[in-house]
C-alpha cells in the first residue's frame, strides 16, 4: 500500500529542519533555556566575585568575554541560523513536496514556476530519519533532507510510514523528544 504527504520547504519547517539538525533528539526550546540559565549562573558568579573583590582582573574580562560569545552563539544557533537556511533556498522557497512511500522506495515532487524536480529514493540509501511532534525529517546525505509534514498524510499514516522506516533504520531513526 503506498503512503502519500506533502512537506512545504517553509520558514517554519525549515526552522524545524535546523533545530533538528542542530539539537537531535531534545527539545531546541529546552536546551536554549538551559543554556541561557547555565550562562546567566555564570554571569551572576562572576558578578558576585568581582563585588566582593572590587578588582577586575584581565582573567575576569576574558571570563566575560567568553559568557558574551556563549550568548551570541546560542542566539545565532537558534534564531539566525535557521533563517540563513530559509533564505539559502533562493527560488526553492516555500515549495511544496508530494512524496509517495512504496514498499522499498519513495517518490519526491515538486514543482514551482521556477522548479521542477523528481526523485525516486531507495530505502536501503536513507542516511537517517528523524521524528518530531509535527514532522519526519529524512536525510538522503549528511546535509541534505527531506521534509515530511504529519499533518499531509492522505493515503496511509504516520504510524504506517514510522513501522516502515524504523526497522530499516535501527540506530539511525532518531526520535525527538518534542
Amino acid at each position: 500500500m503506498e503512503i502519500k504527504a506533502k512537506g512545504t520547504l517553509s520558514k517554519e519547517n525549515t526552522t524545524a529542519l535546523s533545530h533538528f539538525a542542530i539539537y537531535g533528539r531534545h527539545d531546541p526550546e529546552n536546551r536554549l533555556i538551559l543554556s541561557f540559565s547555565l550562562i546567566g549562573f555564570a554571569l551572576a558568579f562572576l558578578i558576585i566575585s568581582l563585588l566582593i573583590s572590587f578588582e577586575i582582573t584581565a582573567s575576569w574580562q576574558i571570563l566575560f568575554g567568553w559568557i558574551i560569545l556563549l550568548i551570541l552563539f546560542q542566539c545565532y544557533l537558534y534564531f539566525i541560523h535557521p533563517k540563513i537556511m530559509y533564505n539559502a533556498l533562493g527560488r526553492m522557497k516555500d515549495i511544496t513536496n508530494e512524496y509517495v512511500f512504496g514498499e522499498s522506495s519513495f517518490t519526491a515532487k515538486a514543482s514551482n514556476e521556477h522548479y521542477e524536480s523528481k526523485a525516486v529514493v531507495q530505502y536501503s540509501l536513507i542516511y537517517k530519519v528523524g521524528e518530531t511532534s509535527t514532522h519526519f525529517f529524512i536525510f538522503q546525505s549528511k546535509n541534505q533532507a527531506y521534509i515530511v509534514e504529519k499533518s499531509t498524510f492522505t493515503n496511509g499514516s504516520v504510524e504506517e510510514l514510522k513501522n516502515k522506516l524504523m526497522p530499516l533504520l535501527g540506530k539511525k531513526y532518531i526520535l525527538c523528544r518534542y
